[in-house]
């Protein structure tokens, strides 16, 4: 496959400076995700009690 190379070789020449930058971002990018994934988790929960009131006050349940 032309262009393909390791990824170990592509990051071999990168300074000690960039690496800790890359690991700085990707550490934030992990902390947001997680925050999405919750407050994705947070939404769905809210859905769900709003729809459990509604069936609730209905008294079909």
């Amino acid at each position: 496959m032309t262009g393909h190379q390791k990824f170990s070789n592509l990051t071999k020449d990168l300074s000690s400076k960039r690496k800790a930058k890359i690991a700085i971002q990707t550490a934030e990018l992990k902390e947001e995700m997680a925050l999405a994934e919750l407050r994705q988790a947070l939404k769905n929960i809210l859905r769900l009690i709003f729809l459990y009131n509604i069936l609730n006050s209905t008294n079909i349940l």
